[in-house]
């Protein structure tokens, strides 16, 4: 039996580095970007490690690209990813949601249906984010080019 690992579920190394090599980054380069270790990122793109939510959308803003592509979520997104998605812990979530960390569990699990609305509403935590994070994305390159502009 191996050893499981605890972060984002479904998460996908290969794509990291496919997305990570796309934009010309280095491992140090996106280590810097997310407020990471080097080291962290090796362990990342060799599976041995996987993102917690806030590491997993920060890597998602520094590449530009969506945090659930990084999930190689097939098909619609379980809850648990679209939490990862969205950068909060269970926790964060469960408070979020106005519902008790143990239900939430449940839900994610899959011990309980997840009524429409919670599951609605979790999507639409992740959208919030994912809008969050297009408009930082978007103010650092606009800081980028002014800067790199300047003489």
């Amino acid at each position: 039996m191996g050893i499981r690992l605890r972060g984002a579920p479904g998460f996908t190394p290969e794509r990291l580095v496919a997305a990570r090599k796309e934009i010309g980054l280095r491992q140090q380069d996106l280590a810097e970007s997310v407020g990471v270790k080097r080291l962290y990122i090796t362990a990342l793109e060799r599976g041995t490690r996987l993102p917690s939510p806030p590491v997993l959308l920060s890597i998602s803003k520094a590449l530009n690209v969506q945090p659930l592509w990084l999930l190689s979520a097939e098909g619609d997104p379980t809850m648990v990813q679209l939490r990862f998605a969205a950068g909060l812990y269970q926790r964060e979530a469960s408070s979020v949601l106005g519902i008790s960390d143990t239900l939430l569990s449940q839900y994610e699990m899959g011990a309980l249906e997840i009524p429409e609305e919670i599951f609605c509403y979790t999507h639409a935590l992740y959208l919030t984010n994912e809008g969050v994070a297009q408009k930082a994305a978007k103010k650092t390159l606009n800081l980028n080019k002014k800067t790199a502009n300047r003489p």
